[in-house]
């Protein structure tokens, strides 16, 4: 029983080597704007401006932003290939 719920919940997250740099992102997990500035190596004034330019999706929640692991992923995965966002 332990191994399949192991394997459940490495299927729900991402190893990526952006960078040399390994991060893991869980596809179900909301994160802050200044954990998606870390993640992406970047600072939170870069993801205020992809945010204004459209180039990263975001929600707002009780006044404050926050964004879908699933969308992470899919710009880590942009971003490793060496495309740029936008």
């Amino acid at each position: 029983n332990y191994p399949l719920q192991f394997c459940a919940i490495f299927l729900n997250m991402i190893l990526i080597d952006t960078f040399n740099i390994t991060m893991t992102v869980d596809k179900n997990q909301i994160y802050t704007t200044e954990e998606v500035a870390e993640i992406l190596k970047v600072s939170p004034v870069t993801i205020k401006r992809y945010i204004a330019e459209n180039k990263i999706p975001s929600i707002k929640f009780n006044g404050l932003r926050r964004f879908k692991g699933e969308d992470l992923i899919k710009i880590l995965k942009t971003k490793k290939h060496g495309k740029k966002l936008g």
